[in-house]
């Protein structure tokens, strides 16, 4: 470790919000990592539990440490972006933890070309194990001239880059002026998506740089219909706000992926939806949805043989707007599954 320079320095960035049980976990594995030249920007957002006596039982002079009232993770994260002295950025979130060489591994890829953005596989943890998550197989330089087929395209047929906390970013490309804070769901895919249009490069890399807890109380497993019908507004207008621009921007095949993507998105949600509450007491909502500008944009606009896969059988309803006819799929196939 003596070989290297510490001359990159690290802004992490950790909002905290209920998290008593690991977010000392997570401190610990952030001030011990091998490499040293780092801030850690700690964000209490309001937490009601005994966060803040933990957080302050820490002495470590690179931790910056901020209380106040909730104002969402979001929120926080633009904070520290705002408040960070570091040449990268780095996210991570309070129930989770880095290994010790993540910051050494980050270092000695940039110290030799100093890549706008780096990202990498990451592990998914609970308490008994923890498995490797291999989305990328081998490593790729990706330069702004492929971003479209390598990057925007993949964004919208898989998860692969939507998360924002198995990455290093170079601060001088990140602008937080435009970044919505009221958006709590899809908010890391509207700011990768953003950010990436910025980056002149992407380094991929195989080595995991994270590890992600499967928490049960995360809000992908809420099962308030209110919080549910909330997460739902926010990511299909997360997904309206990248159809926009993907719509001045790129290809018509380009487009048809991301129109596709909304219609998963919808039949998610709704499924979701009906997993936890009665349809019938949904029926105005499912309508709203049905009918909202964007599906009628893509109604008209998309081709329907563009439709064909294992979700056929409810995409191809919404995608004629027969809500009945598709309630009876999802309801039978919610009572299977």
């Amino acid at each position: 470790m003596s070989s290297l320079n510490n001359n990159i320095k690290f802004s992490i960035i950790t909002p905290v919000y209920n998290v008593e049980k690991y977010v000392k976990e997570c401190i610990n594995s952030i001030l011990n990592q091998t490499y040293k030249n780092f801030e850690l920007i700690i964000i209490n957002d309001g937490s009601p539990d005994n966060s803040d006596d933990i957080i302050k039982s820490f002495n470590d002079e690179r931790i910056k440490y901020i209380k106040r009232e909730n104002k969402g993770a979001q929120y926080s994260r633009v904070e520290g972006i705002d408040l960070a002295t570091g040449d990268y950025i780095i996210f991570v979130d309070s129930d989770d933890y880095l290994d010790s060489n993540v910051l050494e591994l980050y270092y000695k890829e940039i110290s030799s070309t100093k890549y706008d953005i780096i990202r990498g596989n990451y592990n998914i943890f609970n308490s008994s194990k923890r498995k490797k998550i291999i989305n990328f197989k081998n490593e790729n330089l990706i330069t702004h001239n492929d971003f479209e087929n390598k990057i925007i395209v993949n964004m919208a047929k898989t998860d692969n880059y939507n998360s924002i906390w198995r990455e290093a970013i170079k601060r001088e490309i990140i602008d937080t002026k435009n970044i919505d804070t009221t958006i709590f769901m899809g908010e890391d895919l509207l700011f990768n998506f953003s950010l990436y249009q910025k980056a002149r490069n992407i380094k991929i890399i195989t080595r995991s740089l994270y590890n992600y807890r499967n928490n049960e109380e995360s809000i992908t497993k809420i099962k308030d219909i209110n919080k549910i019908k909330k997460s739902t507004d926010d990511i299909l207008k997360v997904l309206s706000l990248i159809i926009g621009d993907v719509k001045n921007n790129y290809s018509k095949s380009t487009l048809d992926e991301w129109y596709l993507r909304y219609l998963r998105q919808v039949n998610h949600s709704i499924y979701r939806i009906i997993k936890n509450d009665n349809v019938e007491n949904n029926i105005e909502y499912f309508k709203n949805i049905f009918n909202n500008e964007q599906l009628k944009e893509i109604r008209n606009n998309l081709r329907k043989y563009k439709l064909i896969s294992f979700e056929y059988i409810f995409l191809s309803s919404i995608y004629t707007n027969n809500l009945e006819s598709y309630l009876r799929k999802i309801k039978l196939f919610s009572k299977i599954f």
